[in-house]
């Protein structure tokens, strides 16, 4: 009888491996796929780039009340994608903020 169990522990320790090998490819998807990132300043002039400091742009807003993409100033891009602002220059996270946060009418 002692066998008979042993092998029913292996057999369950068999069937859980296979369900975590499963699940854990699919986790490690998620858990890698990263947050939009909108901070290339590749391509503007220094003067772009030092605005942008000055207005402290961030690429994720502390205040989930004032982001980008509630700004009257932002354009949006693409769906998942970086947009642009009439003030800031270069990629704009829709989650972001800056100093020059205006809410959008209506």
């Amino acid at each position: 009888m002692s066998e008979h169990t042993l092998r029913r522990r292996d057999a369950l320790r068999q069937a859980f491996g296979f369900g975590a090998a499963a699940i854990i490819p699919t986790w490690a998807l998620v858990a890698c796929k990263s947050p939009l990132s909108c901070t290339d300043t590749t391509g503007l002039s220094a003067a772009e780039t030092t605005m942008r400091s000055q207005l402290q742009y961030m690429d994720h807003s502390t205040n989930p009340q004032k982001i980008c993409s509630g700004c009257k100033l932002y354009k949006a891009g693409a769906e998942n994608a970086c947009g642009s602002c009439t003030v800031v220059k270069g990629p704009i996270n829709p989650a972001g903020n800056c100093q020059s946060w205006v809410a959008k009418d209506g």
